[in-house]
């Protein structure tokens, strides 16, 4: 005799049923994350917003911060600065700063901008923006597709560089190395040497 088991776990109630994990349906059975398009957001206590714990009163610089046409008609007022919804974000310090992220990891993760912070690659944060001179031996051949644009200055990627003064000097070592001030190691090496 087999275990029946029941079509809906009690657990996977939906916001409308009062609480719970937002589900959607789908053809397979399987829950969709509540971060998922279309899927309805679960509002549980910690989450419903109110005058006094809305991300807009709680933490006004961070609502600041948020992105209205991609948050459609939603505000920081109608969500609790708690909350795990997913929102949009734009930061003041570039044209490109534009993120997704929780807002409970703004609030409470201390998740500032990605860009500012030096995670993700923007006009401003750039090798070219911030070490013109260093990008200027980025070798163009060795490194396609990627280029200067593509990279921070913080990165550990590991790219081919092109000494100024003798061209045919090239290696290959991380951003982050050439910004602590590495140079061509050939040239180096001579002037050990002499």
């Amino acid at each position: 005799m087999g275990h029946l088991l029941p079509t809906k776990s009690p657990w996977a109630r939906t916001a409308s049923s009062g609480g719970g994990v937002a589900t959607a349906p789908t053809t397979n059975g399987r829950r969709v994350s509540r971060y998922a398009p279309g899927a309805q957001v679960a509002h549980s206590a910690r989450e419903r917003a109110s005058y006094t714990n809305s991300l807009a009163t709680r933490a006004p610089e961070i609502a600041e911060q948020w992105h209205p046409p991609l948050n459609g008609a939603k505000t920081p007022h109608d969500f609790a600065w708690k909350s795990s919804y997913a929102a949009q974000w734009k930061c003041p310090n570039g044209p490109d700063h534009e993120w997704r992220a929780q807002i409970s990891s703004r609030t409470h993760g201390d998740a500032g901008c990605p860009f500012c912070a030096g995670h993700r690659v923007s006009v401003t944060n750039c090798l070219p923006a911030l070490f013109p001179e260093i990008a200027r031996e980025w070798h163009g051949k060795l490194n396609r597709p990627l280029t200067p644009h593509d990279v921070t200055a913080g990165s550990k990627r590991l790219c081919w560089w092109r000494c100024r003064r003798r061209p045919w000097h090239m290696w290959r070592t991380a951003v982050q190395q050439r910004i602590a001030g590495t140079g061509c190691p050939y040239c180096h090496r001579s002037a050990v040497r002499r």
